[in-house]
């Protein structure tokens, strides 16, 4: 897996730049961008690649599913749904034949780009494939386990890190059956959140988010957001 680096510039327009590093930066085919709307009080947002509509009215928590764009520099406006003034502007570079997903993330007042690259390769027989990523801006740092064991399947995990961890970009294989995920505070047996039965199918590919406020309510409660990858 290549390194991804975020580069952060401050500019009059306080717009936000990322850059990811790539061998090649010219568009030479295809990539498959996902766009994840994961500020639990942002508005809906529009974006734009290389100032082609690709996404319109996008509400927290929800995601665009994979859409084709051109392999190389793109560049990535998010403006508020019925604003003009964009928050975040910058460029990532997109390898071709590759999948990444792009997150939107934090509370209103402090939203910045986030992304994963996306190894959609098919687990083995019997077997799904899943990640966790923790996305909840005010919550600690996180031990998750299934169903209530005392195993630890994601460690330490806190708010945006896999920015910095490339590994946690992964998947990791898993049985495909169901599973009930337990929140602990990392490091400890005290559960913070038990979330909802997720049935894991045989075959397919997920993430796991941590969204919302430790402390919130309505949809800004602390929760889980699943997506499907294939």
């Amino acid at each position: 897996m290549k390194r991804h680096v975020l580069a952060f510039c401050t500019l009059v327009c306080a717009s936000l730049f990322f850059v990811s590093c790539s061998k090649d930066d010219t568009a030479v085919g295809t990539a498959n961008l996902m766009v994840v709307n994961l500020s639990p009080n942002g508005s809906n947002i529009d974006v734009s690649v290389n100032n082609q509509a690709f996404v319109s009215n996008l509400a927290y928590p929800n995601n665009s599913g994979y859409k084709a764009t051109a392999s190389g520099n793109a560049n990535i406006i998010v403006t508020p749904t019925g604003s003009t003034t964009s928050f975040l502007n910058g460029t990532m570079t997109l390898d071709n034949n590759t999948s990444y997903s792009f997150y939107v993330v934090d509370s209103s007042h402090e939203r910045k780009a986030s992304f994963t690259r996306d190894d959609l390769t098919a687990p083995a027989s019997g077997k799904a494939k899943v990640r966790l990523l923790h996305l909840s801006p005010n919550a600690p740092n996180i031990d998750v386990s299934f169903n209530g064991s005392a195993a630890t399947n994601f460690s330490n995990r806190g708010f945006n890190d896999f920015m910095t961890n490339a590994s946690y970009h992964a998947f990791t294989e898993v049985d495909a059956a169901g599973a009930t995920l337990q929140v602990k505070l990392a490091g400890t047996s005290t559960v913070i959140a038990t979330l909802p039965v997720v049935t894991l199918t045989a075959g397919k590919i997920y993430t796991f988010i941590i969204k919302g406020f430790a402390g919130g309510t309505g949809t800004q409660a602390l929760g889980l957001e699943v997506i499907t990858h294939n």
